[in-house]
Formats: C-alpha cells, sequence, structure tokens
C-alpha cells in the first residue's frame, strides 16, 4: 500500500477539504508526518545528503513512518504528535536489530529538520 504526501499540505487539506484548526482535525498525525517528512527532504536536499527514503508496513499492521539508509546505514522514525508510545518500534528492531531508530516528537522535531 502506498503513501502519498504533499509539498505542500494546503494542497492536501484542499484535495480532503478539510481546513479547520487543528483542536478540530481527526488528522493531526498524518499532518505531523506530511510535514516532516517534506522538511526532511528539503534539509536533505540542501545538504547534499541523497538518502533513500523509505516507509515500512508488516502484513501484522506494524509500520515505521520514514526510513533512511544512508552508507549502509538504516534508521527508523516515528512521528508522534501526541504521548501515545509507539508500539511499532518494538517490531522494527526485532526485525532488523542491527538498524536504528528514532521517534520524532514536537519536543525533538527540530534536530530532525535542522
Amino acid at each position: 500500500m502506498d503513501k502519498v504526501y504533499f509539498i505542500d499540505t494546503g494542497i492536501r487539506n484542499s484535495v480532503i477539504n478539510d481546513f479547520s484548526s487543528l483542536d478540530f482535525r481527526n488528522d493531526v498525525g498524518g499532518l505531523w508526518e506530511n510535514f516532516l517528512l517534506t522538511e526532511r527532504t528539503k534539509r536533505n536536499d540542501y545538504i547534499g545528503d541523497y538518502s533513500e527514503q523509505h516507509f515500512w508496513r508488516k502484513y501484522s499492521g506494524a509500520e515505521v513512518d520514514y526510513i533512511e539508509t544512508r552508507d549502509g546505514l538504516v534508521t527508523g522514525y516515528e512521528f508522534k504528535w501526541g504521548k501515545k508510545k509507539s508500539r511499532s518500534g518494538v517490531s522494527w528492531q526485532t526485525d532488523y536489530p542491527t538498524a536504528g531508530f528514532e521517534v520524532v516528537s514536537k519536543e525533538s522535531w527540530l534536530e530532525f529538520v535542522m
């Protein structure tokens, strides 16, 4: 199953016809994920980091939002807007024990995109 991201989240909002404030949206996690992926892509392009970009999902439903592969090193990133713990990290690290894993939250996002 593919994921679709928009460089401009205003276009995304227009497609789904939802311009509500974050307090009234049921897709805040999707907006957050889209924003972080877009900003990370811009950052990587700016610094000349042409890492491979992927996402990971198992048939069981476990997923990691964003994967970067660079120089043989693989790191999975889970994007969390709220305080819920990521359960996918355990599954990811079980399947890929040598890969890195990080949760990107409202508190840590700036480091991820800078």
